[in-house]
């Protein structure tokens, strides 16, 4: 009696729980809406990647050992920041260098609160397309790669030639050689990338309509498929940690 007693019993139990599902389901709340990805929703024209390591040439006494290229996002005054960057051109397919990105203007930092002589000043830094080799060795050639690169000291005067100081408006003022630079403690040093890739002529086919005469002089119009070349703008595109956490920003410390 006990057995067929504890079957009817689960019998029962199985059946409340089938009764209750549709009551179940009618009381599930939705699913809260998660924000946007970090890269926005949109088609991107352009994709960037860049990052931030210490340079092996200027260091800071009294600091952490670090060797040079090693990744990182806490930089001493006194150390010299190396800003790397390289991305792909997705709306033509092609990674991004000295072929299709603007000479000169085409490639940059900006930096806000840079010392120069002793005044704050946003300045705006030319990025340079070259090859990176880890050793001049077999092994080191065989694994050499190109990407934009440059080193920005936070404290000195060793500074690479075509620097300019950016005003709120964005005009442009070159900054002499020898000025006097520094990059003050800064949490986090806003820093932004930025690239403008060349302009290029593309070839379409249009249709266009042409107005001919036959044998008996009636005018006719005839639908006629021509070429037509046009030049298409570059496109822009920014890197910002603006909505990273801030322990994965950029940091200056003393």
């Amino acid at each position: 009696m006990k057995k067929i007693l504890m079957i009817s019993v689960l019998g029962l139990v199985a059946a409340a729980a089938v009764a209750a599902s549709p009551a179940a389901a009618a009381t599930t709340t939705k699913p809260p809406v998660t924000a946007p990805p970090f890269q926005g929703e949109k088609p991107l024209g352009l994709v960037l990647y860049v990052d931030t390591v210490v340079s092996g040439k200027a260091s800071a006494t009294e600091t952490e050992p670090l060797p040079g290229c090693a990744q990182t996002s806490i930089i001493h005054v006194g150390q010299t920041i190396v800003f790397r960057m390289w991305g792909t051109d997705v709306k033509n397919g092609l990674a991004l260098t000295e072929k299709n990105v603007e000479p000169e203007k085409g490639a940059y930092v900006v930096i806000p609160g840079v010392l120069v002589n002793g005044v704050v000043t946003t300045v705006r830094i030319p990025l340079a397309w070259g090859e990176h080799v880890q050793a001049k060795t077999p092994a080191g050639e065989a694994v050499k790669h190109s990407y934009w690169t440059v080193g920005v000291p936070t404290k000195g005067e060793d500074k690479e030639p075509g620097w300019s100081a950016e005003s709120s408006t964005g005009a442009l003022t070159p900054i002499a050689e020898k000025a006097k630079i520094e990059i003050p403690p800064a949490t986090p040093l806003g820093f932004s990338v930025h690239v403008v890739t060349k302009s290029v002529v593309v070839e379409k086919v249009v249709k266009k309509k042409v107005i001919t005469k036959g044998k008996n002089g009636k005018k006719k119009v005839v639908i006629k498929k021509v070429k037509k070349k046009s030049t298409e703008p570059g496109q822009v595109g920014e890197f910002t940690q603006a909505n990273f956490p801030l322990s994965s920003q950029l940091v200056i410390e003393k």
